[in-house]
């Protein structure tokens, strides 16, 4: 969507927008709603769209709001699909893929990740193909495969660090040096960790106010894990305490779970059952969303691993009946929500589908428009498209590029004797022999008008084409005279020209066959800087 063409004051709410979310913060969705007054004002179909989909991303990432999430992207989705904008339906892809992440739907998230990440790809959005492979190199950590993480990782942040416009700019960077730490960290790779969380917690520092609300609880956790690795009882002290003060502030504390079961079941594993223990009931206190079926699930399993670790056998046995419980009411939701994502997958793919069926009929008429009725070649008005083209890329690349004009010799005397159905049937035949040679992606031919025919060469040289033009005059049903400009265009040379000087010759030629009728008809202009 190009802001440009708005209003002033429509492009500063966009800003405003684009500022809070890179802070998470929830006056986002107020903007928001402004905006959606203004797309209903305006009945812009494509604004209205983004802006369910902006809704939507905040309801789930900074409100927590799973039902309000799911609202905004169908009502997103319903818009963007008829609105043939790659850009805004690679971002609806996006948010189901994340939310399938959280619903542990791996395999949907992967494909709508992909799916996504090629959208953006052909829509030239390098920036945000980035971010898909930080989301890719995030899903192969929740699948343990830490080294292909850190090669996605690794990939995103070359291109991030180069667009300092992206208003996660600062978000996405630092998440990807304390991944890349954690990466290193479960690959035992203890002083690359360390050199990651060095330049994790810099960033962080420099950047401080101008990044997600959690990022710093993030990097504490990240620090007691390097501390722990690393037998550092007094740094282990220090960055516990963080985590620990910073939990009852976590606006969702769901999103941490994984990290605080690794680290949790890290703790337990080095003996440091009093930390695991504190640890526990500071997670009770914060009181997990009712919602938040996995995260409780989690938080049940850290219990289970603790108290199996005290030898504590009534609490054991009253975690194991609430597992079964949670691990029910998991069940359930998860039904809910994978029939969610494939509804609204489906929904996507079918409103595609129609879009794609009308595209389909709109290039059908676009190439009727281009196509000669008679002959079935391309018409006049395709031939100067694809001319301008070819000789662009011949200049950009030095390459040689060949214009022929062709016309029947004696046409008119056949009408005269035959009529001129007969005449436009040897035109038919003469097409239909154009198109077998068109069969090398060199050569592309086109009906000029009347018995005019102009076919470009493209990076061949005199002799092959005077052996594609030989092979016309001999398949020809009438004989055919062909003018020939082959050259290497200069800073001088216009395309006009060549189509000038192969008109020329191609009269020179006409001219020679009628003193000379065992001429070959072919004439190759050889006019200064051939």
């Amino acid at each position: 969507m190009e802001l440009q063409s708005y209003a002033p004051e429509i492009r500063a709410l966009w800003q405003k927008y684009d500022y809070l979310v890179g802070r998470f913060d929830p006056r986002a969705a107020g903007v928001l709603q402004s905006l959606r007054r203004e797309a209903v004002r305006l009945g812009d179909d494509l604004m209205l769209g983004r802006t369910y989909r902006c809704l939507a991303f905040v309801e789930y990432f900074v409100k927590g709001n799973y039902d309000a999430f799911l609202r905004h992207l169908r009502k997103a989705a319903l818009r963007l699909v008829r609105c043939d904008d790659p850009t805004e339906l690679a971002h609806v892809y996006y948010l189901i893929a994340i939310d399938a992440i959280n619903q542990r739907m791996y395999d949907i998230a992967f494909s709508d990740f992909l799916t996504a990440r090629n959208l953006f790809a052909r829509a030239g959005e390098e920036n945000s193909v980035a971010v898909l492979d930080l989301n890719l190199g995030h899903l192969m950590m929740q699948l343990d495969d830490f080294r292909r993480a850190r090669i996605y990782m690794r990939k995103a942040l070359r291109v991030i660090i180069k667009h300092p416009e992206h208003p996660h700019r600062f978000s996405n960077i630092s998440s990807i040096y304390m991944n890349d730490a954690a990466c290193c960290l479960e690959l035992h790779m203890t002083g690359k960790a360390a050199a990651a969380y060095s330049r994790a917690a810099d960033f962080i520092s420099a950047h401080d106010g101008q990044l997600w609300p959690e990022a710093n609880f993030e990097l504490a956790l990240l620090g007691a894990r390097l501390s722990l690795a690393r037998n550092d009882k007094a740094g282990l002290k220090e960055h516990f305490t963080a985590v620990t003060t910073q939990i009852p502030t976590l606006a969702q504390p769901a999103n941490q779970m994984t990290a605080l079961h690794r680290f949790s079941g890290e703790l337990t594993e080095a003996g440091e059952h009093l930390l695991t223990g504190e640890l526990l009931r500071t997670l009770d206190r914060r009181h997990l969303p009712s919602d938040a079926a996995h995260a409780q699930l989690t938080l049940n399993d850290m219990k289970i691993d603790y108290y199996i670790a005290v030898k504590d056998r009534r609490k054991l046995s009253a975690a194991y009946r609430q597992q079964y419980e949670l691990q029910i009411g998991l069940i359930e939701r998860q039904q809910r929500a994978f029939l969610h994502a494939h509804n609204l997958i489906h929904l996507v793919s079918d409103l595609r589908k129609e879009q794609q069926a009308a595209q389909n009929e709109r290039d059908l008429l676009l190439q009727l428009a281009k196509t000669d009725t008679l002959t079935g070649l391309p018409n006049r008005a395709a031939l100067e498209e694809h001319l301008d083209q070819a000789f662009e890329n011949a200049w950009k690349t030095g390459s040689s590029l060949g214009v022929s004009f062709i016309d029947f010799d004696e046409l008119k005397t056949y009408n005269d004797k035959y009529g001129h159905a007969e005449g436009d049937r040897r035109l038919k035949e003469f097409g239909a022999i154009l198109k077998s040679v068109c069969t090398d992606s060199r050569i592309y031919a086109a009906r000029y008008g009347g018995d005019e025919f102009v076919v470009i060469y493209e990076g061949m040289t005199n002799a092959e084409i005077s052996r594609a033009a030989r092979a016309l005059a001999a398949k020809s049903p009438l004989r055919i005279s062909q003018g020939i400009r082959n050259k290497i265009p200069a800073d001088i040379d216009r395309i006009w020209d060549y189509l000038s000087l192969a008109d020329s010759s191609m009269y020179a030629a006409k001219k020679a066959a009628k003193k000379n009728p065992r001429s070959s008809g072919i004439r190759f202009n050889r006019a200064r800087g051939s």
